[in-house]
């Protein structure tokens, strides 16, 4: 997709559009007619023997969530709040509770895999958006797995 990138990202530059592109996602940004660089894309495309997803193609607009790759992307690149939330919920249950009745709620045995996977978690949304409080559930989450080593 090298020669597709190179002429799209050309076509963009001179019309001021962000270009972005993951695997097969391409996210396109700014003020432009999007019925256009739909139909530059489809006609790229077709030239090398692929097509466009008419089913995947989502036109947003600034008062809708903008989601690129499971992240959001509106004002700021971040984990969606949902996934945020969980991981708060289930560090609040682990502080207020305890490790092990928490783990039994969920019906978990592996302690340490599911605290590495805790740790994993919170480490993608510092490392999309760091923030204090994540950090703090870092530190935290790493003490409980020493604990269990």
């Amino acid at each position: 997709m090298k020669d597709f990138d190179e002429e799209i990202g050309e076509y963009c530059t001179l019309n001021k559009i962000d270009y972005t592109r993951y695997s097969d996602d391409m996210t396109f940004s700014g003020d432009f007619n999007p019925t256009d660089i739909i139909i530059k894309v489809r006609k790229m495309l077709y030239k090398l023997g692929l097509r466009l997803n008419n089913q995947k193609t989502v036109i947003l607009t600034n008062s809708k969530r903008e989601t690129v790759t499971g992240l959001v992307v509106n004002n700021k690149v971040q984990v969606n709040s949902k996934y945020r939330s969980k991981i708060r919920q289930e560090v609040y249950y682990i502080k207020k509770f305890g490790l092990k009745s928490h783990l039994e709620r969920l019906d978990i045995s592996d302690t340490k895999q599911y605290l590495n996977n805790l740790y994993g978690r919170i480490n993608y949304v510092n490392s999309i958006n760091k923030t204090s409080e994540f950090t703090s559930y870092k530190d935290y989450i790493a003490k409980l797995i020493k604990m269990y080593k």
